[in-house]
């Protein structure tokens, strides 16, 4: 089964243990979940004292691939 990066992105935030706290922090602050992730984000960046928010991940790799096949290939 193939997901599309939205799809994908769903299923990975949906089946995520801490997606419960999530949802009910949400609609506790009447936001968008994607709202309260970005806020967090910006939280934790703020924290750390770094001046992006691709510093915090730049040591993590994600595997794109991992739940299904990848779509078609660009043309050459």
């Amino acid at each position: 089964m193939y997901l599309g990066f939205r799809q994908l992105i769903q299923f990975m935030i949906t089946t995520h243990p801490a997606y419960p706290a999530l949802k009910k922090q949400a609609g506790e602050a009447q936001k968008p979940i994607h709202i309260i992730l970005g806020e967090t984000l910006e939280t934790l960046r703020e924290e750390a004292g770094i001046p992006t928010l691709t510093e915090l991940t730049k040591d993590i790799h994600f595997y794109p691939d991992l739940h299904g096949k990848p779509g078609p290939p660009f043309p050459i």
